[in-house]
């Protein structure tokens, strides 16, 4: 997902995935919203490898 989030929305693609988290906890759906949660954590660790190189 973190992937298809990046192709789709670029810079902002952790952005985004911390938008569904939101809403997820929000709506109740603790599951979901920790998933989405994660795929956040891991786009801004791949931006933090990608300015590393």
């Amino acid at each position: 997902m973190a992937i298809v989030l990046e192709a789709k929305h670029g810079q902002f693609a952790a952005e985004v995935a911390d938008f569904f988290s939101a809403v997820h906890f929000k709506n109740g759906d603790r599951d979901r919203s920790d998933a989405w949660a994660d795929v956040a954590e891991r786009l801004r660790e791949r931006e933090n490898e990608r300015l590393l190189d």
